[in-house]
């Protein structure tokens, strides 16, 4: 045996290696949730935004940390490069979206599209943890939590929504949670919502992805019966929105139930009659920073539908309802917030701002910041007091780089005074609380995502009293009712994903020997497995941490292989039962959903990563391993450090367009 090393880091592969580097392209898409790149400039390729991008040192600091900017824009032209090649035209695919939005109300999906007999096999709760499981399994991402206006003892409905999932809804406090917007939308993303405070029947819905580029917005949607019917609020919506951009923030303002205001890629927009019929509902650009695209905060003041503030890299205010010409920043000088002399930005500026406000202290506004970058990704607690117009000093949260990113940086205030003091939660990869200790607040830690909640958090929100705080995350949503909680080991959390269906499955594998068997591979969620628990019915067990991406099932059902990702990279081999699982370094390749598979007839599996492997069955004197090398050249260099050298995507694995296929003999 022997392999082509001339053909083989090109497309020229087996065909069951090449046509399963297409399956790629419908998940790379999902690799993005962190992709926290700009937008790019009107007219400019996407050759054009990579060569940006890589040409600022800053943006390739760290590159194999998960939420670096580097991995994170590797990751958006993984998916956009194979989509836009050769021309990298953005304009194309947003053209598509358009038409596709323009063409939707006519065809809407039903809850089957297929008239046919498809049943979800899950996971429809938190996986239990076995072999190699990490800590915290979890089901996929929350990034939004809200409330009915009455909830209470009585009425304790509750929403929660995933920039991956949709959006899901709770009658009993979070103990089971049910599907709110199946077959409702465009797409399933939804990055926000406001439930009308004067009637929970309305619920406005924007949609989208908040914190990355996994799913772009197709506007906003309106129900005023309580999810049975959706309206799409699109007048003149395409028109002022263009491009792929998406929202991240929806707010109502407090007594005026027909003022919609949302924060988007591209700017701010209000609707002043949002309670009108859906084709009479007007939008309106009120705010467009040219220097800002990484929008965030979004908030009112408390009992004040006058003053409203919004956030970015910079947070800005008007005292006009919002009114367009009427608003201004409130940091720099004079504000006692001026990023070009504070020094805990003097080598990096904020790149993005979160902001919250409570009931129990109207005058107050709170904001969390994080810079990433040069100088170390860090984030800051900050408060503005608007009776004097003044910043406090600025309080450190998170001074880890792995666990710092613009993708996590959720804050929540709580509504009611706790024993005199105000808490606020912050999130990174961990979970913090500010807290008075002597007359001075700190910072302390809630959680570090060790045995209580999964890492990576995206939404925070209290119970409207102030009993409780939520959190959403990678792996689902978590409360804490100890919320005054001293210590990490003082602060108690329950997770709770029954019902909770927001996974991103990269990938997955089914038996071919028992029907019910399968592997799948998801975001920041592991490898989980599906098999019989011996009283037949089926188990999901987690079985690896991670990222997990690809998987393979031998087709005689006796070992099960799967490709773990996020800093480590291992290949891992599963026994037959997935009891016993062992794992093989062998580092970064050009795709991270590496194709593996049999070449039928053959009896031989293989997987390609940086090179070409065969998949051992067991190990020899020869191939110490069950990894045996086939290839010895790096597929044209095209690895995590191509993006450095040239446009990504105008060679290599990726990218090619099919030509005729060589074979491994």
């Amino acid at each position: 045996m022997k392999a082509n090393n001339e053909n083989i880091c090109g497309t020229r592969l087996p065909v069951l290696l090449r046509n399963s580097l297409s399956v790629l392209c419908s998940v790379h898409l999902a690799l993005c949730a962190q992709a926290q790149s700009t937008v790019p400039d009107v007219g400019a390729t996407l050759w054009d935004w990579n060569t940006d991008f890589i040409s600022q040192a800053d943006n390739l600091l760290d590159p194999t940390e998960e939420g670096s900017l580097y991995a994170q824009h590797v990751k958006a032209m993984m998916f956009w490069g194979a989509r836009l090649y050769p021309s990298g035209d953005f304009q194309k695919a947003a053209d598509g979206l358009t038409d596709y939005l323009n063409w939707y109300p006519a065809h809407p999906k039903s809850s089957n599209p297929w008239g046919s007999n498809w049943t979800s096999l899950g996971p429809f709760n938190t996986p239990s943890l076995g072999g190699n499981g990490s800590y915290s399994p979890g089901t996929g991402q929350v990034h939004s939590i809200g409330f009915d206006p009455g909830f209470g003892s009585l009425n304790q409905t509750m929403y929660c929504a995933s920039s991956l999932g949709g959006m899901f809804r709770s009658t009993n406090a979070g103990a089971t949670w049910e599907p709110f917007s199946d077959s409702s939308f465009p797409m399933a993303g939804v990055a926000d919502f406001a439930v009308s405070s004067s009637n929970g029947e309305v619920i406005f819905v924007g949609t989208g992805d908040t914190d990355g580029r996994t799913s772009f917005s197709t506007g906003v949607f309106r129900t005023m019966d309580g999810g049975a019917t959706w309206e799409h609020l699109n007048n003149g919506w395409l028109n002022q929105y263009p491009g792929l951009n998406n929202i991240t923030a929806i707010e109502l303002a407090p007594g005026l139930p027909s003022t919609l205001l949302v924060a988007t890629t591209n700017g701010i927009y209000r609707t002043q009659n949002a309670l009108d019929p859906a084709a009479s509902v007007q939008w309106q650009s009120v705010l467009a920073v040219p220097t800002e695209n990484h929008w965030k905060g979004l908030v009112f003041k408390p009992s004040d539908p006058s003053t409203v503030y919004c956030s970015g890299k910079d947070v800005y205010q008007s005292t006009s309802f919002g009114d367009l010409g009427t608003w201004s920043a409130i940091t720099g000088p004079g504000f006692g917030l001026d990023f070009d002399s504070a020094p805990e930005f003097s080598v990096t500026k904020p790149t993005r701002i979160n902001l919250a406000t409570t009931p129990a202290a109207p005058a107050m506004l709170y904001a969390l910041l994080v810079r990433q970058g040069a100088g170390g990704n860090r984030s800051f607690a900050a408060e503005f007091d608007a009776t004097t117009g003044q910043w406090n000093s600025l309080l450190l949260v998170e001074n880890t780089n792995k666990d710092c990113s613009n993708a996590w940086l959720p804050i929540a205030v709580g509504p009611i005074s706790y024993n005199g003091e105000i808490v606020a939660y912050y999130g990174s990869a961990k979970i913090y609380r500010s807290l008075l200790d002597n007359g001075t607040r700190t910072i302390a830690m809630m959680d570090d995502y060790s045995d209580n909640v999964h890492a990576d958090s995206h939404g925070l929100a209290f119970t409207p009293q102030g009993d409780a705080v939520w959190i959403g995350h990678d792996g689902g949503i978590s409360k804490s009712t100890t919320i005054t909680a001293l210590t990490t080991g003082a602060s108690q959390w329950s997770t709770l994903n029954n019902g909770l269906v927001t996974g991103t499955i990269f990938h997955h594998a089914s038996s071919q020997v028992e029907a019910g068997t399968v592997m799948m591979g998801t975001q920041d969620n592991g490898t989980s497995v599906r098999k019989p628990n011996g009283s037949g019915d089926y188990l999901w067990s987690q079985i690896e941490g991670g990222d997990g991406t690809a998987n393979y099932i031998t087709p005689d059902g006796t070992v099960g292989w799967s490709f773990e990702l996020q800093n480590r990279a291992h290949m891992n081999r599963h026994t037959a039962d997935f009891s016993v699982h062992t794992n093989y370094q062998v580092g970064w390749g050009p795709s991270e959903i590496p194709p593996m598979g049999e070449i039928p007839g053959t009896g031989k599996s293989y997987v390609g990563i940086k090179e070409v492997y065969a998949m051992l069955e067991k190990n020899n004197t020869l191939n110490p391993g069950p990894l045996e090398r086939l290839s010895h050249v790096q597929c044209d260099d095209v690895d995590l450090t191509l993006v450095t050298a040239k446009p990504l995507g105008k060679s290599g694995l990726r990218l090619l367009p099919p030509t005729p296929e060589s074979s491994i003999s």
